[in-house]
């Protein structure tokens, strides 16, 4: 009885990965090739949990022993892989040998049915039985191959995110992604002491697994959806961004000289490299980045603004969302994700610091334009050094 409901729980558990997967396919707010990858590990995933849940309630039968052994767990390490390479955009994405990844699932679903097409439904007479010892040997090296290829593309996964910080300086966006990819590995790491545990003392923790999978969709579903598409949005903004800058960059006019250097130089990274952007930086930092002291930054900056140097970015990180509430461009986005991708730390920290600054909830604010002839919208204040 024990044994029924843990099935039940499973099979309910692993219809709502199915159901989830398929509304993020097709759903018109998740229309990037990272979502379709997104749904497909889902999809796929639930398939694989399934499908041992029906055999046990429905016995073996044919049917379900051949969609059983066509070796999905070679295919959802590529769905894995390519959601992360898609996300993050890497340029093996645009490489046509992508592909190629895709080899040994084909070959191991075409190698598997074939047997199964002999065993199951006695299609071929070629004679092949359970006990066969070069058929055991196959499946020992086969299962083997696809815990080593959930390993290898897992892996590769973890360097395509450490790669794009690296190279970005910065952690936007990828928050969700570090941590989708460790609650994934917490799983594949079950799989592998399964694994070992099976072949060594038959020990079968597979329900264990089929648990945590059902307790990680119930996760994607509380949180994962709406940090997934909040993801997905600040990755696009950030490609209009450096679309419009590439456009504009020969148009842009001087910075006027500063009576001192320094502050010449801060205004340089904040309106051309725009650093405020980044939620890490601090007058630290930005007294690195000029070589002098914290101090002396902290004196000089003191006899030109009369907010410290925390209030400063948060005014420029204010202007900067209020030219995108304004922009076309960035209306289908979310507040929150232009607020972060605005350089603010989290949503409560945007949504208070922008009604301190402008008495007015950004929802409030972009209503506001959005009810105001263009011609009478107001310009974003500066702020010059």
């Amino acid at each position: 009885m024990d044994q029924d409901w843990l099935n039940i729980l499973l099979l309910f558990g692993f219809l709502q990965g199915a159901l989830l997967g398929g509304f993020i396919l097709l759903s018109k707010f998740f229309k990037s090739k990272a979502n379709q990858y997104f749904a497909g590990i889902l999809i796929v995933i639930s398939i694989l949990g399934i499908l041992p849940v029906l055999i046990n309630f429905f016995g073996e039968q044919p049917f379900l022993i051949c969609l059983n052994d066509i070796m999905l767990e070679f295919l959802f390490p590529v769905f894995f892989f390519f959601y992360f390479a898609s996300s993050l955009q890497v340029p093996i994405m645009k490489d046509g040998k992508r592909k190629l990844l895709y080899l040994p699932f084909l070959i191991a679903a075409s190698i598997n049915i074939w047997i199964d097409l002999d065993m199951d439904f006695h299609l071929f007479d070629f004679g092949i039985k359970e006990d066969n010892p070069i058929l055991l040997t196959y499946y020992f090296w086969e299962y083997l191959a696809a815990t080593a290829y959930t390993l290898f593309l897992s892996i590769w996964s973890l360097l395509v995110i450490l790669k794009y910080r690296e190279a970005t300086k910065q952690r936007l966006g990828t928050d969700w992604l570090f941590q989708f990819w460790m609650v994934s590995n917490f799983i594949i790491l079950l799989w592998l002491v399964d694994t070992i545990t099976d072949l060594t003392i038959h020990l079968d923790l597979v329900n264990w697994i089929f648990l945590a999978l059902c307790l990680l969709f119930f996760w994607i579903s509380y949180r994962g959806v709406y940090q997934f598409k909040l993801a997905e949005d600040q990755f696009e903004i950030r490609s209009i961004r450096a679309s419009k800058a590439a456009k504009t960059q020969e148009k842009e006019d001087p910075i006027p000289d500063s009576e001192n250097a320094y502050l010449y130089r801060l205004q340089t990274l904040m309106e051309r490299e725009h650093l405020f952007r980044d939620p890490t930086i601090n007058r630290d930092r930005i007294a690195e980045k000029l070589g002098i002291s914290s101090g002396y930054f902290s004196q000089i900056f003191g006899t030109v603004h009369e907010v410290n140097f925390s209030e400063y970015l948060n005014q420029l990180r204010v202007e900067d969302v209020k030219k995108m509430l304004v922009d076309a461009d960035f209306s289908q986005y979310s507040l929150v994700a232009i607020g972060l991708e605005a350089g603010f730390k989290s949503k409560s920290n945007f949504y208070a610091v922008f009604k301190k600054l402008t008495g007015q909830t950004p929802a409030e604010f972009k209503k506001s334009q959005d009810l105001t002839p263009t011609s009478q919208k107001s310009k974003p204040r500066s702020y010059p050094v």
